[in-house]
């Protein structure tokens, strides 16, 4: 039988893991959209610009907003490509991030 001072402890990890699970690694695109500042193409990173034009093959990117989120900068960028418009997410490093809305739209 497990003494009190075991259970606790069992208890107090698997609160911590949980919370480490529940937490966000890296800033996602918030659900009640904040204002970003509108961004030139010229002042938009290099990486960021890489990852706009490979989201928009043969296309067009009408605007790139910058929003700070949880201490990052995410850019925003309006992408229309084939027809099709949509709104891309993109990290400072050019890394795609995905959106809630667009998880939500998946189920």
């Amino acid at each position: 039988m497990k003494s009190i001072k075991q259970r606790t402890g069992f208890a107090i990890a698997v609160l911590i893991g949980t919370l480490e699970l529940c937490s966000p690694s890296r800033a996602a695109p918030p659900a009640d959209k904040p204002k970003g500042e509108p961004v030139a193409m010229e002042q938009v990173p290099k990486a960021v610009k890489k990852t706009l034009m490979a989201q928009a093959p043969g296309g067009s990117v009408s605007a790139v907003e910058r929003v700070q989120v949880d201490g990052q900068w995410l850019y925003e960028a309006h992408v229309e490509s084939q027809g099709a418009k949509h709104e891309v997410w993109i990290a400072q490093d050019g890394k795609v991030v995905p959106s809630k809305e667009k998880d939500d739209d998946d189920d």
